[in-house]
């Protein structure tokens, strides 16, 4: 398996207001745990999500916890927004 953990942050609940202003993801490389972050200093949502989908694809299992109900269908949601393929 190949997964990569997740975990977003935002400025808020509701998916098509608020910001996400940091994604955290840590996955397993030669037997060291690698931890990245994506952070939004001044409205650049959109490339930190461009950044993170482009990393992401490189694994073929997230690993998250509450993200069915809220990480992903947010991250889907403002993907949809800036016309990016998640």
């Amino acid at each position: 398996m190949n997964g990569l953990f997740l975990d977003i942050e935002t400025t808020g609940f509701h998916r098509g207001r608020e910001t996400v202003y940091l994604i955290g993801a840590g996955y397993v490389k030669e037997e060291a745990f690698v931890v990245l972050q994506w952070f939004c200093d001044e409205g650049e949502e959109e490339t930190i999500l461009e950044d993170f989908i482009a990393f992401s694809e490189s694994f073929n299992c997230l690993i998250h916890y509450n993200g069915l109900s809220f990480d992903l269908p947010f991250l889907e949601e403002k993907s949809k927004i800036y016309g990016l393929d998640c």
